[in-house]
């Protein structure tokens, strides 16, 4: 194993030991539903499905909000997970280990370093504040994790690299990716900053490289908030 290896090895043990000790507490520990928000959820928002989306929108209608993703969210695994909370915390906490994968993902095709893969989980699991998102089922910066990552991941794939290496955009990962940021900020008000910061990158790079369609997706990214 050469250097790059042994590093990258390090950084994937230093990942991988609060996830495998959460992992563990989860499944042998007697995890169940937070006193905050969640007998809201398990609750007042009954009913079939359909009915129970339209509950929780009007609710965040009626405080000035409307997070789609977030409703969708939690009319679904509410009830999934009802007899079951702790499967919802290990659930949850592969999503979390998806939205990283996809963060580390993309800084890894962005960079041509297989390292970023593992080191951009290994950094986020350094930030304290990070550990809300695995201990409140009812947060809802995990969906924005997720599908930011997502988004970024795509946008990687169909329209940073065929930019860089002088190719058209590709538009079906590039729509996918439209459709990810849209998601990413229809979870909570704050990843409203997500599509803002995309529009603007990529705005900067269309003008020395005088790409229209580089322009053009920006303006879409941009004007989608």
């Amino acid at each position: 194993m050469g250097r790059d290896g042994s590093r990258t090895f390090a950084w994937m043990l230093a990942a991988l030991c609060p996830v495998v000790m959460m992992m563990a507490s989860f499944i042998f520990d007697h995890w169940t539903w937070g006193l905050m928000d969640d007998p809201k959820m398990l609750v007042w928002w009954t009913g079939p499905w359909i009915e129970r989306v339209g509950k929780i929108v009007s609710d965040q209608w009626q405080n000035g909000t409307l997070r789609w993703t977030n409703a969708l969210s939690i009319a679904t695994f509410y009830d999934l997970f009802r007899d079951a909370p702790k499967l919802f915390y290990v659930f949850r906490m592969m999503i979390v280990l998806g939205a990283l994968l996809l963060w580390g993902g993309s800084a890894a095709l962005l960079t041509g370093r297989r390292l970023a893969l593992v080191l951009v989980p290994a950094i986020a699991f350094s930030f304290y504040f990070f550990y809300d998102t695995f201990f409140y089922l009812s947060s809802h910066e995990l969906l924005g994790m997720f599908f930011g990552g997502l988004a970024m991941f795509l946008l990687s794939k169909g329209m940073v690299l065929p930019v860089s290496q002088g190719q058209p955009l590709r538009p079906w990962i590039s729509l996918g990716a439209l459709f990810a940021v849209a998601a990413c900020t229809l979870s909570k008000e704050v990843f409203v900053a997500v599509p803002l910061a995309v529009g603007v990158g990529l705005f900067v790079h269309a003008f020395p490289t005088r790409r229209k369609d580089v322009a053009t997706a920006g303006a879409v990214m941009f004007l989608a908030v």
